[in-house]
């Protein structure tokens, strides 16, 4: 245990005043650490105080408040809604972060500064906030407009509404296959209608990476999904560039559903 011991009074010295017994500093690390050897990989300073936060002790609360209250502001400022809406979003943030079994201070795991978990934190409830206050307006099923969009061969109108489906499908596993960040990264514009601005400050990346990253899913799309529709249907390469091209240039619309 001397890693774990070792590891506990150095959190003491990092939040004086911030008090957390050994045994309670252990159970915490220990469900965020496969094994004693792991603990070097993890930040257990900001765990220490995490965990205290978590517990509901006054002064690391207080502390939290004190340490990370111009972390918030910068992640606000990047968003531009620091004076509109910013007292709801730390209220909001505060209620989440340590209200409750469910309080999510307890999902940040140690990996990283806790400062840029904060941030990303931040950035999400904002963008929640934003999603919510806007007008609410039915979607369309992306698959229904295209309907209205004419084929001047009619072999290939009849291909689309026979197979209606199967593109559904194809389009759908296209997007399961694809990797959990670039998922996310299609979730932040489609879902929760982020700016590019406002993507590359949640995953701290250039505005023009994340363009670009974004340019690149949405070709990849494109091709997964071609295969996997021909795959399942058995047309050629012609008829299936024929209709994935209608979903491609909807591609905007159709991820506006993604999960």
């Amino acid at each position: 245990m001397g890693a774990l011991h070792d590891a506990w009074e150095a959190g003491r010295a990092a939040w004086p005043g911030v008090a957390l017994s050994e045994d309670e500093f252990t159970r915490w690390v220990a469900t965020r650490c496969a094994d004693e050897t792991a603990i070097e990989k993890l930040n257990t300073r900001d765990l220490y105080l995490t965990c205290a936060c978590f517990r509901g002790d006054r002064a690391a609360l207080d502390v939290f408040d004190t340490r990370f209250a111009s972390t918030i502001d910068a992640a606000l400022a990047s968003l531009r809604m620091r004076d509109e809406h910013g007292d709801e979003i730390r209220q909001r943030l505060r209620a989440k972060l340590f209200a409750g079994e469910q309080a999510r201070i307890a999902a940040y795991r140690g990996v990283g500064e806790l400062g840029g978990w904060l941030r990303v934190a931040v950035i999400r409830e904002a963008l929640d906030l934003r999603r919510a206050s806007r007008r609410e307006i039915p979607v369309e099923d992306p698959l229904v407009e295209l309907e209205a969009v004419p084929l001047a061969d009619p072999t290939l109108a009849a291909l689309k509404a026979q197979y209606r489906e199967p593109m559904r499908a194809a389009f759908k596993a296209a997007i399961t296959a694809l990797p959990a960040t670039d998922r996310t990264l299609l979730r932040y514009k489609y879902v929760d209608g982020a700016t590019l601005d406002e993507i590359a400050a949640i995953v701290g990346a250039h505005r023009a990476t994340v363009a670009r990253r974004l340019r690149d899913i949405r070709d990849e799309l494109a091709e997964s999904t071609r295969n996997k529709l021909m795959t399942a249907i058995g047309v050629g390469v012609t008829d299936a560039d024929s209709i994935i091209r209608l979903v491609h240039s909807q591609l905007d619309v159709s991820l506006s559903g993604l999960k």
